[in-house]
Parts: structure tokens; sequence; C-alpha cells
């Protein structure tokens, strides 16, 4: 194993999701505990938390782990999708990304094994980190992929601000992604912007950019005093839902092929780079 002995011990967190596929009729047995093994999702939460614990006992290079919390989440995303959700934390010296990704993949496999006889056509997929907090670089990234609406705001626990302007049942482009990323290092805009490019190439139809900046002077007291420095602190989800209003904004207005939002905390000086958005819509042609 790596060691890590002298890494900093800091409050660390992960969540991973899973999508399980299965007919119409499955599904309605889970939620009606219909099965003749029991109550699905209450036996796939138990495992699902006890797969975290052993993770290093299944994953020979993992650290063994004093974790602080477990939580399994299920929801449904469509007639036939099946989305779970794995929430680890720890105080420690590594992060609690593989504990997040053997719960969700646990819970995901019990539901299969207690459904299997009613169901053969079961599909497990979608499976990956949603997000990592703690330790040297803070704040990781969360990545969403959806087909459509509904999932994207069932996986971000958002809603529509104005259900009128768009369906939650709008298809999303094939791969269509929006990233949020929350850190505490200073970020490179110009090469957001090439990386965004260089992804999409021809299908970018317009591409807008913001940038933001901490002020010099304090606008807030109406006095125009200097401002020495800007504390921001991050409280898990809270950042995440403003993050995701602004792209709900975007959502709702255009026809977009990717979003990407970039925000610090930490203390910053006068000047730095504190948000960055990029909004990338699709060529006309191919709406």
């Amino acid at each position: 194993m790596v060691d890590i002995s002298g890494k900093t011990v800091t409050a660390r967190r992960a969540v991973a999701t899973a999508v399980i596929h299965m007919q119409p009729e499955t599904l309605r047995a889970i939620e009606s505990d219909a099965l003749k093994k029991g109550e699905v999702l209450a036996v796939a939460r138990v495992a699902g938390i006890q797969g975290a614990k052993r993770c290093a006992d299944l994953i020979p290079l993992c650290h063994p782990l004093p974790l602080t919390k477990v939580q399994i989440d299920f929801t449904r995303l469509t007639d036939t999708q099946l989305h779970i959700e794995a929430q680890c934390t720890v105080e420690g010296k590594t992060g609690v990304e593989m504990e997040a990704l053997t719960a969700a993949s646990i819970a995901a496999l019990t539901v299969y094994d207690m459904c299997k006889a009613i169901d053969k056509t079961m599909m497990i997929s979608d499976l990956c980190v949603l997000e990592k907090q703690g330790g040297k670089s803070g704040i990781g990234e969360l990545t969403l992929k959806a087909g459509n609406l509904a999932e994207l705001f069932a996986q971000i626990e958002i809603q529509l601000g104005n259900q009128d302007l768009i369906d939650n049942e709008t298809t999303l482009s094939e791969g269509m992604q929006r990233s949020v990323i929350i850190q505490t290092e200073d970020f490179d805009a110009s090469g957001l912007v090439q990386a965004m490019r260089a992804q999409h190439g021809a299908q970018i139809g317009a591409l807008v950019t913001f940038t933001g900046l901490v002020r010099e002077q304090n606008l807030v007291t109406g006095d125009n005093s200097a401002v020495a420095t800007l504390t921001l602190e991050h409280y898990p989800g809270m950042t995440e839902r403003s993050i995701h209003k602004i792209i709900d904004q975007a959502e709702t207005r255009w026809p977009l092929l990717d979003v990407c939002v970039v925000h610090r905390v930490g203390t910053l000086a006068p000047t730095e780079q504190i948000v960055f958005v990029a909004v990338a819509r699709i060529c006309y042609g191919l709406s």
C-alpha cells in the first residue's frame, strides 16, 4: 500500500452513484415490497453500508478507514431506472471514494440478486464518483451525465425553476455533461475554454464565458472601504445548489451543449479569480 503516514488528517467525503435498469413491473414490485426475498431497498441499503465497511478486505491495496458515516439513498429516475447514491465520510489521511464506490456497487448487486428471479434483463450502469471532498485538493469535480433533464435533476437534487420553459423529458445530447468544480486552487480560464473547444469542436455554435474577481472595495457596507481578503467557506450541498441554479437558468433558455462552472473557496485576495462560467451552445444546424 502507499505510505500515507505523512499526510494530514482532514474531513473527507465522497459520493458515488450507480443506475440499475429493469422492467417497469420489477420496479413496481420493489416499491410495493412484492418480492419473495423481502424488502429489496432495505436489504440493499444494509448491504451497501456493509460493503463500504469491508472495502479494504475486498480491494487489496485500499487502506482500512474508520468511517464516520455511510448513507445509501434510492431514487426512481424513470419507470425502468433506479438510481443508487452512496455517501461516505471519514476523518482520515486518505479519501473515501473507493468505499463509496463499493457501497454503491454492493447495493446495486443486492438489488440485482433479489430481483433476478422475475427479471432477466436487469443491467447495472453509470457507476462513478459523483463528488469528492477533503485532502490536499480540497473539493473535487462533479461531472454529470444524463439522458434527459429529469435524470439530471434527480442526480443533482434540484428542480426546474420554471416548468413552462422546458420539459423534464427533453432529451439531452449524447454524452452531454454538466461540470461543477469547487476548489481552493486558482484556475486557468483559457485552459478550460480550450478543453471545451477540443471536446466539442464544430458542434459549438457559440461559447460564452464569465470570470468573476474579488473586488478591491467593499460595496456591501457602502463606504467603499478597501478589501484585504475574502474568505469563502464551503458547506456541502449549499454551494453546489447555488451553482446549479446558474446551470438551471442556462438550461431553460438555450439548447446547450456543455456547461462548466468553477468556484473557489478559501481565503482570496483582491483581483483574484473567484468564479468562472463557460456555456457552450449547440450549433443551430445541430439543434
